[in-house]
């Protein structure tokens, strides 16, 4: 079977494709409180879509949508293959980026065994990456806790609604995991349907579309930004940012102080979109890109050396020892630079009380851990005489990631390449949950670790979420690793 290369994929609701990293190929699973809430957020999420003959809606209930509607009755249907065989006929009726959304579950769980279903949803989702659909699967919250884990460690990602108390009455909010913008995951989203439209709260108003400056003024910043990188410093402008989210914060936090070509060392993967961010903090006030003296770019070289090429064909603790100074250690200098980025975060992010920063110390401590591995990956391509620019071949991807876990955590691992751009990391001896009982995985600085890493040694966009931990009571920590489009 060949797969073709996902690409960012639109549902038409502009705010939401702004705060997601969406994919042609994904599969989602949609979680609620009654499996209700899902059905009306789908359709209007999907309002605005280019086509609305290629959103097929697969229901074994009567159900009112805009889009396709084609009722099967499980009853008649007489095993999963030909479940399988009459859904396989409606992906035939899709063009490329259509939309499948899967709403039988419940009744399927009531009368299939569960591992036969995960083996069925297995196989759709490689259909789905081939044929670049997207499908959807609603399921309500806890109503099957063992299969809806199971059914998590398959998907591309997963949407979450809720009613939270307000004063006025529940408040429906969506979170995002595995398939939003890094600035965003598990960020919670008010919202609200109107008049068939998905409307998030955004600043101080429900929209569905993005407000921002000029489109002219922010390319021409950016442009000048990308121009003069090797010229430019980032320094506090003196205005507060307001209205920024948690993510775009760490990351001011990060770049005040460094030249923007640094900037680009580190984040060779992220640069465009944090060039757009810094070209807006600077219309807005909140930093100032001062000149410098301009410095020469680095030399291009394509490729790695032949003497790190080798190292990648040895086993990982001889080659971690044959390309670091620092075998078999937690290196200090990981730590330092964790701790640079916690310090300056803490000191320069004062709006955040401490109930709001414990709330999401979770989430940042990832992103303190990817910027420091995104330092050490740099420091280790210069101590072994390699040109920061080079971009190394996914081919060394699994021995890559085995040895900056070894390096970084003693962790000995096992990654998995389970389809092209998709690969699974297991840790059968994760430390850091050790002793943890918890409903949700709790190792994400290791995710943040490789995330780092693979986008400075890879020069490519990479989302890394733990689907599966020791503190849930699994026997291994594993983590799912994925390449993105731009």
């Amino acid at each position: 079977m060949v797969v073709r290369e996902q690409m960012r994929f639109q549902t038409g609701n502009q705010l939401f494709d702004h705060i997601s990293n969406l994919q042609e190929g994904s599969t989602i699973l949609v979680l609620d409180e009654t499996g209700f809430e899902s059905l009306i957020f789908l359709n209007a999420l999907f309002h605005n879509f280019s086509d609305k003959s290629n959103v097929i809606f697969v229901s074994d209930t009567p159900m009112e949508t805009p889009f396709t509607l084609q009722h099967i009755s499980l009853d008649g249907i007489p095993s999963l293959t030909a479940l399988s065989i009459e859904v396989d006929k409606y992906r035939k009726l899709l063009k490329d980026g259509g939309v499948i959304i899967h709403n039988y579950l419940p009744h399927m769980l009531v009368r299939e065994e569960e591992e036969r279903i995960l083996k069925l949803v297995e196989s759709w989702r490689e259909r789905a990456l081939n044929e670049k659909t997207v499908e959807v699967y609603s399921l309500p919250k806890g109503s099957f806790p063992s299969f809806e884990k199971k059914l998590l460690s398959l998907l591309s990602g997963i949407i979450t609604i809720k009613l939270v108390e307000k004063e006025k009455g529940k408040q429906p909010v969506f979170q995002m995991s595995g398939i939003s913008k890094a600035a965003y995951h598990l960020a919670e989203f008010p919202f609200l349907v109107k008049e068939n439209r998905l409307l998030i709260k955004w600043g101080d108003e429900f929209t569905d579309k993005v407000f921002e400056e000029e489109q002219d003024q922010v390319l021409t910043r950016q442009k000048y930004i990308e121009d003069n990188m090797y010229g430019l410093q980032i320094a506090d402008g003196g205005r507060q940012p307001s209205g920024v989210d948690i993510y775009e914060q760490w990351l001011l936090t990060q770049c005040v102080g460094r030249d923007v070509s640094e900037i680009y060392s580190l984040f060779p993967d992220r640069f465009k979109e944090i060039s757009r961010s810094l070209a807006l903090w600077n219309l807005r006030g909140i930093v100032k890109l001062e000149e410098k003296r301009r410095a020469s770019p680095p030399p291009t070289r394509k490729e790695i050396s032949a003497r790190t090429k080798l190292a990648f064909k040895l086993p990982t603790a001889v080659a971690m020892s044959s390309l670091t100074k620092q075998p078999n250690l937690i290196p200090l200098d990981v730590y330092h630079a964790l701790r640079r980025s916690v310090t300056t975060f803490i000191t320069y992010y004062t709006p955040l009380s401490e109930k709001e920063f414990i709330e999401k110390l979770s989430i940042l401590e990832g992103h303190f851990q990817e910027m420091a591995a995104r330092a050490t990956a740099m420091r280790k391509l210069i101590e072994n005489r390699e040109n920061p620019s080079a971009k190394l071949d996914v081919r060394y991807l699994p021995k890559t990631v085995s040895i900056t876990l070894y390096y970084g955590y003693h962790l000995k691992s096992r990654v998995l390449k389970m389809s092209p751009g998709e690969y699974e990391v297991h840790l059968k001896d994760c430390f850091l949950c050790a002793g943890v009982v918890s409903e949700t995985p709790v190792c994400q600085l290791i995710a943040g670790t490789i995330v780092g890493s693979c986008g400075v040694l890879f020069k490519q966009k990479f989302s890394c979420r733990e689907t599966r931990c020791k503190a849930m009571g699994d026997g291994s920590c594993v983590f799912s690793l994925k390449a993105l489009s731009e």
